[in-house]
């Protein structure tokens, strides 16, 4: 964990959340309407396969950005935690470098 003014950061759970996100991610996929197609024979109004037809793919398009969505903010996340393990373990290695009169502490 890294400690400053204010603010806790555990690149642990920020590893977690990378992990929810993608399975939440993962689990959304549109597929349930991807065997609702056809045309006017199938739901008899061709207004009516139309407008399904047009649901399904606005579907596919916001699953596609939510998917894009997740994983930019996925690698950011992991990103941040990489770099918190980093200065964490630099610290570490620095302080106990440090050799004081009468310790170690």
């Amino acid at each position: 964990m890294v400690l400053g003014p204010g603010f806790d950061a555990s690149s642990d759970n920020m590893q977690n959340v990378v992990s929810k996100i993608g399975e939440a991610i993962g689990d959304i996929t549109g597929s349930e309407l991807g065997s609702v197609s056809g045309g006017a024979d199938l739901f008899g109004h061709e207004g009516l396969a139309s407008a399904v037809t047009e649901l399904r793919g606005n579907v596919e398009k916001i699953v596609q950005m939510l998917q894009q969505d997740a994983k930019s903010i996925g690698e950011n996340v992991a990103g941040a935690a990489k770099d918190y393990t980093e200065s964490e373990t630099g610290a570490q290695d620095i302080i106990s470098g440090i050799q004081m009169p009468g310790g170690p502490w």
